[in-house]
C-alpha cells in the first residue's frame, strides 16, 4: 500500500507523464539486470576478438535534427576511411523519420545495442570498445574535414527520388536548379520543446521579410526558391510561381524535408538545424545574420553574413578582436554586455546571396582590397584562443561576405 500512496502523490506532484517515465526506466534496468550475463558474455568475446577486427558501440541523438544529421553525416564520411566494425542506437525522440530511415540502412543500427554501450562503459570509463558523437566531441561540427574527404553520401531509394521529383513537378517544376531558404524563428523551438525556455536563442532569429528582396532576385535569375521548414511563425508575403513557401503546405513530409535540403543548388540559411542537411550532402552555404561570427562554418563552400553587434554607448561596430572577446551563444550575455545585436537589411542580405550565386557561376570579380580583407579576418582568427575548438581543416572557399566586411571596414581589424 505504501509503494502505491507514494506512486499517486508522484502523479500528483509532477503528472502522469513524468511517472511512466519513471516506470519505464525501472522496467528497462530490470531488463538490463536480466541480460546481463549475456551481455557480458558478448563484451568479453568482443575484446577477444580485438586483434582481428576491432568492435565498438555508439549513438546518434534523434531529438535534434542539426546534431542528428550532422552526426551522422561525419560518421558516415570517417567509416569510409576506418577499420573499425562499428554498432549504434539512436536516441528517441526522432525529429524526422526519413533521416531516421536513411541513418539505419546505412549504418548497423538495433536498439539493443544501447545496453552494450552502457555495459561496456560501465565495466571501464575509457574504454576503447566505446566512442562518442560528433555532438559530444566537437559540437557536431566537422573540424577534421571528413565530409569533403569522402566521395560518398548517404543515398535515396529510387522510389524515394521519384516521390519527391513527383512532387515537385506537381507544382510546375521542370528540372530547373532550385535554392533552399531556412531561416529561423521562434514558432519550430516553442511548438516541439513547449515545456523548454529557448528564449536565450533569440539573438539567432530574423525575420523572413528581410529576405523577400533576394528571393525576388533569384526567381528573376530562373531560380526556384524553397521556404524551408516544418513550422514557421508567418509567411512570406510574397507570391510567384518559382516560390515555395513549404512550411504551409499540407503535403510537406520527412522525406521532402531531407530530399530538397540534400539536392538544393545552394542553401540560405541562418543557421536552423535541418540546414546540416545540405552540409552532409556538400551543398553551398549562405550564413545570413549568423552569430557569433568567430564560430562560422569554416569546412564548407560557404560565405558568412553575421549580424552587426554595436556597442549601445556609442553606435560603434564591435572590432574582430572584441568579437573574439565577446563571443556569447545567449542573448542574455549580449544585453548584460550592453552590446545591440542588429539584423541586416534587406540590401545587406541580397549582398551575399548575389555573391555566392556569382562565385558557382565563375562571375565573380574579387577586388584586391576584398582580398586583403578576408585575408586579416582569417589571420586573426587563428590567434584566438578558442580557434582549435571550432576550427580545424579550413575550406579554400569557405569565407565571410564581401559585402560585410567592405560596410565594417578595416577598422575592424583595429
Amino acid at each position: 500500500m505504501k509503494f502505491f500512496s507514494i506512486c499517486l502523490r508522484e502523479i500528483k506532484k509532477r503528472g502522469f507523464r513524468f511517472f511512466v517515465q519513471k516506470i519505464s526506466k525501472v522496467m528497462e534496468y530490470s531488463l538490463i539486470l536480466l541480460c546481463f550475463p549475456l551481455i557480458f558474455i558478448c563484451l568479453c568475446m568482443v575484446r577477444f576478438v580485438k586483434g582481428w577486427k576491432h568492435i565498438r558501440f555508439g549513438y546518434f541523438v534523434g531529438s535534434r535534427i542539426g546534431h542528428f544529421v550532422a552526426d551522422a553525416g561525419i560518421a558516415f564520411s570517417e567509416k569510409k576511411i576506418s577499420n573499425y566494425l562499428d554498432f549504434y542506437f539512436i536516441e528517441k525522440p526522432i525529429s524526422n523519420y526519413q533521416w531516421y530511415k536513411i541513418v539505419s540502412r546505412s549504418f548497423h543500427v538495433y536498439p539493443f545495442i544501447k545496453y552494450f554501450y552502457k555495459f561496456d562503459k560501465m565495466i571501464g570509463k575509457n574504454s576503447i570498445h566505446t566512442f562518442e558523437p560528433a555532438i559530444a566531441k566537437s559540437g557536431s561540427r566537422d573540424i577534421h574535414g571528413a565530409l569533403c574527404a569522402s566521395s560518398e553520401s548517404m543515398y535515396f531509394l529510387k522510389k524515394e527520388e521519384t516521390f519527391c521529383r513527383n512532387w515537385f513537378y506537381s507544382k510546375g517544376w521542370k528540372g530547373e536548379r532550385f535554392i533552399c531558404l531556412t531561416i529561423r524563428d521562434k514558432a519550430y523551438l516553442q511548438e516541439t520543446f513547449n515545456d523548454i525556455d529557448y528564449s536565450y536563442h533569440d539573438y539567432r532569429d530574423s525575420d523572413i521579410k528581410s529576405y523577400r528582396k533576394s528571393v525576388e532576385e533569384l526567381n528573376q535569375l530562373g531560380y526556384w526558391v524553397i521556404r524551408m521548414g516544418k513550422i514557421a511563425k508567418e509567411k512570406l508575403d510574397y507570391n510567384h510561381e518559382k516560390f515555395i513557401d513549404y512550411p504551409f503546405l499540407k503535403d510537406k513530409s520527412d522525406l521532402l524535408d531531407i530530399w530538397l535540403m540534400a539536392n538544393s543548388h545552394f542553401t540560405i540559411t541562418s543557421g536552423t538545424g535541418i540546414d546540416s542537411v545540405s552540409d552532409v550532402y556538400l551543398r553551398p552555404m549562405i550564413y545570413i545574420n549568423f552569430l557569433p561570427l568567430p564560430t562560422l562554418n569554416s569546412w564548407r563552400f560557404t560565405i558568412t553574413a553575421p549580424k552587426f553587434l554595436r556597442w549601445k554607448q556609442n553606435k560603434r561596430y564591435l572590432t574582430l578582436n572584441e568579437c573574439l572577446e565577446h563571443c556569447y551563444h545567449h542573448s542574455g550575455k549580449y544585453e548584460e554586455a550592453e552590446i545591440m545585436v542588429e539584423d541586416l537589411s534587406s540590401e545587406d542580405i541580397s549582398e551575399a546571396v548575389l555573391e555566392l550565386e556569382s562565385r558557382l557561376r565563375g562571375e565573380w570579380n574579387e577586388t584586391h582590397r576584398q582580398k586583403e580583407l578576408q585575408k586579416q579576418f582569417w589571420k586573426k582568427l587563428k590567434k584566438w584562443e578558442n580557434f582549435s575548438k571550432y576550427h580545424g581543416w579550413l575550406h579554400p572557399e569557405a569565407r565571410v561576405g564581401s559585402h560585410f566586411l567592405n560596410k565594417v571596414g578595416s577598422e575592424f581589424f583595429n
